[in-house]
């Protein structure tokens, strides 16, 4: 069995991917997912990674970890898009009677108050007063 791929028939992959390309659509059909694996991969964890797809002079941005965890987000490609990741650090900030002001990145999929607290440091024993504590965590998307 032969596979034909043209170039004509392809999609561009850039951004936080190991490889970026442009990359020849089988036949049968390829999905974001099945572009991204073929350029390699993200360079960046998924709940820092966003995906960019623009078609037809409409360009739409979800979390990597939405297109991952749904299955009907993993739509087909289509000749001439351009599939861009994007790199968003999710990041919470700190104030008050902590080890630093700063706003801190996660680091993780998913953090609890405590452990925010925590990588700013603790609460400062002289200071700070725990039943004034509470969250504010930022999602910020790529425009």
């Amino acid at each position: 069995m032969t596979i034909t791929k043209s170039v004509t028939y392809a999609a561009t992959v850039s951004g936080e991917v190991v490889n970026g390309a442009r990359v020849p659509l089988s036949v049968n059909g390829d999905r974001l997912l099945d572009l991204i694996a073929l350029a390699g991969g993200a360079k960046s964890a998924v709940y820092d990674t966003f995906v960019r797809l623009s078609r037809d002079g409409v360009t739409v941005t979800i979390p990597m970890e939405r297109l991952v965890s749904d299955p009907g987000e993993n739509i087909f490609v289509q000749p001439g898009d351009v599939l861009t990741l994007v790199r968003v650090p999710q990041t919470y900030s700190v104030l008050g009677a902590t080890g630093q002001n700063a706003q801190i990145t996660f680091n993780a999929e998913r953090i609890t108050l405590a452990e925010a607290i925590a990588k700013a440091g603790g609460l400062q024993d002289l200071r700070s007063d725990p039943t004034g504590c509470f969250s504010s965590a930022s999602s910020p998307r790529p425009s």
